[in-house]
């Protein structure tokens, strides 16, 4: 990298940062000083090792002729070319920016978490590319290089064709053949068509609509279609991809030229054919098309506001909760053991001998054995942490048993409710006469944690342990105790950051899941999902958006299946999209980081890893539904509305066979229900779920939120007395001094009239 960020170029680009480098040129952004704006300059120095005299001069004519086309073309998914210039023997192209980064970047993001773009998405790309194939197609231009890496997206997440490097311009020879003379085409294997492979004969258009069909291929399978058997169908490998779309991909991969449309044109008219066709196949809300942002006048003045309860709560989940007063009425025990009374209890329960030969006493030593490392381990940490606890171990609380996962989480849930414990830790033992193997896990009860869902219900706790040997005395064994230890020593530090989380101490919170990561016998990734996801909650909550998605794969690599890390990462987008700080326009809200959190909400609901306590249906529904209500506010399609209001009252359902779990997202859904009656010009209907809201919510951000919107409705309304009450409301409940402020204003505002 020859230049540093603070540099300038040619006295009017000032470098931000390195993007990438190609062969012998780097990519920077820079910032255009007497515009202000932000650029892509392409960067070839004469001197770059390597690069010959012959070279130096193909690149300084591909340079000029990709800047003397680009200038021509001016279309939303093209890369704009602005200028070539040259700073002695330097070669620079600049060229518009693409903060979103490329469609490569993406696919790599998506192979490293085992995931595929929702089929949507992907039509709706595919729909882009060919919108910018069509404006090069429209003059002769055929770009002869269409890959994943040279798809670039804007702040917006649309698509934008880059890279002219390798055209054939109009009405003769391709721009490298001009210069260099080479006979055959030039071209990324396993992207180009079969003619631009195998002859050196002048490009129909047709050709960039196979590259198109190949990068499609890809969105949908995460594999290159050429290194798949001959009609290989995308179905075939992903369920969820419905007919149209195969035939679609057959049109676009037809090897015969002549047998594929003629051009981008006519390819975007199929693939726009293909989303109109199953829309109510390929998603539940219908949403998901990227279409330039718009700023919406709604009638009443209510869409910001609305906006701004949307990020108050933004993210039933890390954002909108944890700012509670914990009651102290605690649930009637039954009295099979005496109510623990501290202000953090843990339990550890009597392991079950799940398989082999091994007796009772075998599941209690080894249950004993963590417990001991747990008291230790907390006793120690309560010299730096202000923090009373009660543990007690198996002899006190006997067995967990279940034959399977969710029938021991169904018995560690009653255990908790019981004696009031927060956690409570149990597991299985095995022997298969060869080895035995233990396997620990978590139940995070509601006592503390009613307002944080993402921590309920049964966890892992690590990948098994497995100690080689016969069916003797298992815990005599060093490696067994050293495992074991570690173990107990991880879950001590796992509770005090959840104790911590609990009390909105989020940074020594991250702290001590962060320090259970180096627990002694617990190596490697696998197992360790739940604790990846209490550190993306945690990065959430301190609004360290970046360490949040980082977590949250890391949660997605060790356990592709784990439907609570996509909705994880589906908040951490939503909340990126509405800004930290939040947007003042909706122009400003990023419709990428949409597009990505509706892809992990439909990741989550086809996601095998769904705990029963997990509630994810209820979280999808949550999360969709808030998709819905902002893409209304920036697009104004009505079925967004209607979609935006189904799954909202698809939560409130839920609450109906009294899953108390949820009762968060029900209060917030029923504000949600009076947003979209607002915007429907409904003011009874948003009255009335407004009340309720605000009654039943328990999150005094979300609370005060909706009794400000109450007093705005009562102020439309014409009734000051009541809008006074709400906003007084609103002002006695938040701990947010920022919105205390806002709602102090509001109310000024009326008692002065």
């Amino acid at each position: 990298m020859r230049y540093q960020p603070g540099q300038t170029l040619l006295d009017k680009y000032r470098i931000e940062a390195h993007i990438g480098r190609g062969a012998f040129a780097e990519v920077y952004h820079v910032t255009h000083l007497e515009l202000n704006a932000p650029r892509a300059i392409k960067v070839l120095h004469r001197d770059e090792p390597g690069l010959g005299s012959t070279q130096y001069q193909d690149y300084q004519q591909r340079f000029r002729l990709e800047a003397q086309l680009g200038a021509k073309i001016n279309h939303p998914n093209v890369v704009r070319i602005y200028d070539f210039e040259k700073d002695g023997d330097t070669l620079l192209l600049v060229m518009e920016y693409a903060a979103g980064g490329s469609l490569s970047k993406r696919l790599k993001t998506m192979e490293a978490t085992k995931q595929h773009m929702s089929v949507l998405s992907a039509l709706r790309v595919s729909e882009e590319i060919a919108a910018g194939l069509s404006a090069l197609h429209k003059k002769d231009i055929v770009h002869r290089d269409i890959k994943p890496s040279n798809i670039l997206f804007d702040t917006d997440g649309v698509a934008k064709v880059a890279d002219l490097g390798l055209v054939q311009i109009p009405g003769g020879p391709s721009m490298r053949s001009q210069i260099s003379e080479t006979a055959s085409h030039p071209g990324t294997p396993g992207y180009m068509s079969p003619e631009q492979e195998t002859t050196s004969a002048y490009l129909k258009p047709s050709s960039d609509v196979y590259a198109l069909g190949a990068t499609l291929f890809q969105l949908l399978t995460g594999r290159l279609y050429a290194s798949q058997k001959t009609g290989q169908t995308a179905s075939v490998l992903r369920e969820d991809v419905p007919t149209q779309v195969d035939e679609l991909l057959a049109k676009l991969l037809a090897k015969d030229a002549d047998m594929r449309p003629w051009g981008g044109a006519e390819a975007l008219t199929l693939i726009q054919a293909a989303q109109n066709s199953k829309k109510e196949i390929l998603t539940k809300s219908g949403v998901g098309v990227s279409m330039p942002v718009k700023e919406k006048n709604i009638p009443g003045g209510y869409a910001l506001a609305i906006v701004g309860v949307l990020v108050l709560i933004a993210g039933g989940l890390w954002f909108a909760f944890g700012d509670f007063s914990r009651s102290e009425e605690y649930p009637t025990p039954e009295l099979y053991t005496s109510v623990m009374l501290g202000e953090f209890n843990l339990a550890v329960a009597e392991f079950m001998i799940d398989q082999g030969n091994l007796d009772a006493e075998t599941g209690l030593a080894v249950s004993q054995q963590i417990y001991q490392r747990i008291d230790k381990s907390l006793q120690e940490i309560t010299q730096a942490v202000d923090m009373l606890y009660e543990v007690r171990g198996p002899d006190q609380i006997g067995p967990i048993a279940g034959a399977t996962a969710e029938k021991r989480a169904d018995s560690a849930a009653k255990l908790a409710q019981q004696i009031n414990a927060d956690l409570v830790i149990y597991g299985t033992i095995s022997d298969d006469g060869t080895s035995q193997t233990i396997t620990p896990e978590l139940y995070i009860s509601e006592r503390l944690f009613s307002l944080i869902p993402e921590f309920l219900g049964r966890h892992p706790l690590g990948e098994a342990i497995r100690i080689p040997g016969g069916a003797g005395s298992l815990v005599s064994r060093v490696e067994a105790n050293r495992d074991i230890a570690g173990r107990g020593q991880a879950i001590a530090y796992i509770a005090t950051g959840a104790s911590l989380f609990s009390l909105m101490e989020y940074e020594d919170a991250f702290s001590f899941f962060a320090i259970a990561l180096q627990a002694d016998g617990w190596e490697g990734d696998m197992g360790k999902e739940s604790l990846y996801l209490m550190l993306g909650n945690a990065a959430g909550k301190l609004e360290r958006v970046d360490d949040a998605e980082f977590y949250f794969n890391l949660a997605l690599v060790a356990n592709p299946q784990y439907a609570r890390a996509n909705i994880g990462l589906g908040e951490t987008y939503f909340v990126r999209a509405l800004g930290i700080p939040p947007v003042n326009t909706f122009a400003e809200i990023s419709q990428s980081d949409l597009n990505l959190a509706e892809e992990q909400y439909l990741a989550a609901q086809s996601a095998i890893d769904q705990p029963l306590t997990a509630d994810i249906p209820v979280k999808v529904d949550f999360g969709l539904g808030r998709l819905s209500l902002v893409r209304y506010q920036i697009l104004g399609t009505q079925s967004l509305l209607t979609d935006a209001s189904t799954h909202f009252q698809a939560v409130v359902d839920a609450a109906e066979i009294g899953n108390t779990r949820i009762a968060e997202f029900v209060a917030q859904s029923h504000g949600h229900l009076g947003s979209v009656a607002v915007l429907s010009a409904d003011l009874d209907t948003a009255q009335h779920e407004y009340q309720i809201a605000a009654e039943i919510s328990q999150s005094p951000r979300a609370k005060a939120a909706f009794w400000a919107q109450l007093g705005s409705i009562y102020q439309q309304l014409g009734d000051t007395n009541l809008a006074i009450d709400a906003y007084q409301q609103a002002v006695a409940i938040t701990l947010d001094e920022d919105a205390r402020q806002k709602y102090q204003q509001a109310l000024a505002e009326i008692e002065n009239r």
